[in-house]
């Protein structure tokens, strides 16, 4: 995917959306929106963290990799408990 600033933003949470689905429950209403992306988890080196609304202590850690204007890959797993405040 090609973009840059708001574009970027908009692709970034079109990506969370898709795979926070994967993690937990249909109403776990996870906040994709790229403002409310937290900088991580405990036990997380690296990249953002995704707080499910619904329920506090699920949270995904997701790592863009982007080269240059261009996503060009995802890495997700399982936060051990909920995003950082």
């Amino acid at each position: 995917m090609s973009a840059e600033g708001v574009a970027l933003d908009v692709n970034k949470m079109m990506i969370a959306n898709r795979i926070t689905a994967r993690y937990s429950h249909a109403d776990a209403a996870f906040l994709t929106n790229v403002e409310d992306h937290k900088p991580g988890s405990m036990l997380q080196a690296r990249g953002i963290c995704i707080q499910s609304k619904t329920y506090p202590a699920i949270g995904v850690v997701l790592e863009y990799q982007i080269e240059g204007d261009h996503i060009t890959g995802v890495k997700h797993a399982m936060a051990v408990q909920g995003c950082k405040k």
